[in-house]
Formats: structure tokens, sequence, C-alpha cells
């Protein structure tokens, strides 16, 4: 895979995941950058096959703990009530008052789940992973990956209606 090619098509998820968990564009800028400075530097060792599931795997391990990394050398909590309506664009017609409410809404309901929750939801909704791929870049059982996701958004929903 052409490293070109591999940028292109891995950037865009990758950096959806890493602004959804840091919340700031300027960390989600540094951070996505590392990752696919860590994923150049170990991708000699790494066995392409036929599909990219094990790619993406591998890739969000790598986002996974640099978004871990970058928060435990800055000493700070995750902070995803940091998002801003601009950064996630619901389609259709909205209003930007209320959609700013929902945002932050949202992002603290997210920052109050338990990081597997937490990480789950971000994987499968903000980087558009399969429940698969999530699964693999968790490092958990598909199973307990829906359990998470299903658990998290009923947890997440609560939360909002409070």
């Amino acid at each position: 895979m052409a490293l070109a090619s591999f940028y292109e098509r891995f950037f865009s998820p990758v950096y959806r995941y890493v602004l959804a968990s840091a919340g700031r564009r300027e960390d989600a800028e540094d951070i996505a950058a590392e990752v696919f400075v860590k994923a150049l530097r170990g991708i000699g060792g790494f066995r392409f096959e036929d599909d990219a599931k094990p790619v993406t795997a591998w890739l969000f391990r790598i986002a996974r703990n640099e978004v871990a990394d970058h928060y435990r050398r800055a000493r700070r909590r995750l902070a995803p009530s940091s998002l801003s309506a601009q950064q996630i664009e619901p389609s259709g017609r909205y209003d930007p008052l209320e959609t700013k409410d929902s945002v932050m809404d949202l992002a603290r309901a997210l920052r109050e789940l338990p990081g597997a929750q937490r990480d789950a939801i971000l994987l499968r909704l903000a980087a558009g992973l399969s429940t698969r791929e999530t699964a693999e870049a968790m490092g958990k059982p598909e199973g307990t990956v829906r359990s998470l996701l299903h658990h998290g958004i009923k947890a997440a929903r609560a939360a909002m209606e409070r």
C-alpha cells in the first residue's frame, strides 16, 4: 500500500476519533500526526493481508494509545466538552443554538461514561468503524463491544435527559 494512499484512506476516520476523544482541534491535529508518525515507523514490521481490517485495528490501537499518552503526559482528563457545534455537523436542518446545547449535553454525557464505553462509542460512531473493527481496535470480543455500546448509549441518553 503506497504511503500516500494509506494516509488518504485512514486519516479522516483517525482524525474524527481523535478529535472526538480530545475535544480540541489543536490537540487532535498533534495526536493524529503522531499516530501516523508511529504507524509509518512500525509499518515495516506489519504483515498486510488482503483486507484492511487488521490495518484498521492496528492503526486505531495506536490512536487510542496516543490519546491516552497525550493526556497522561499533560496530566489532565479527556475534555470532550470542548467540542463545538461546528466540529460536529448534523445533516439536515437544525437550530444552531439547539445544536450547540445538544453537542454540549452529549459531550458531558460522554465524559461521564466509563472509559471503555466512551472508547467504543467514539470508535464506532465518530471514527465510523464497524463493530468488528471496533472490537479489533479495542482488543475485546465483539460481544463485549456490543454490550459496551448498548450500555454506553443507554447511559449517555439517560445523562442527556437529566
